[in-house]
């Protein structure tokens, strides 16, 4: 940031000295106007206007691009939210699989027992 900072003030020394050494007056038509000013005013009022039109365009994408990061954020909040509640719902289930399976392994163990008490009855 700092060395666009450098480069544009050393821009701007080199516009403003070009203006000043090309201070000849010039006539200037301008719609319906015609008007003699210093070559040295309109070069400088040429690189202001230059220079706001640039920031105005740049303030604009910024605009932009702030709404889509903004959109994205919520976008990606809504997101996390299902994901919380999908990883919910697969604990829940993965609990309810372990506490089938506890009591499939419960009815075999008593199914078993069953078995080898009637094989010894008899």
């Amino acid at each position: 940031m700092q060395a666009y900072i450098v480069l544009m003030l050393i821009f701007a020394i080199f516009v403003t000295l070009f203006a000043i050494f090309n201070a000849t007056a010039v006539t200037v038509s301008f719609i319906f106007t015609e008007m003699e000013v210093s070559l040295a005013l309109v070069i400088i009022g040429s690189a202001l206007l230059g220079a706001l039109l640039v920031m105005l365009f740049d303030a604009v994408k910024k605009l932009k691009t702030s709404k889509i990061i903004r959109e994205a954020n919520k976008k990606v909040q809504e997101l996390e939210k299902q994901l919380v509640l999908k990883d919910e719902a697969l604990r829940q289930r993965d609990s309810m699989i372990a506490q089938k399976e506890d009591q499939i392994k419960a009815l075999k163990e008593a199914n078993e027992s069953n078995n080898s008490s009637e094989m010894v009855n008899q």
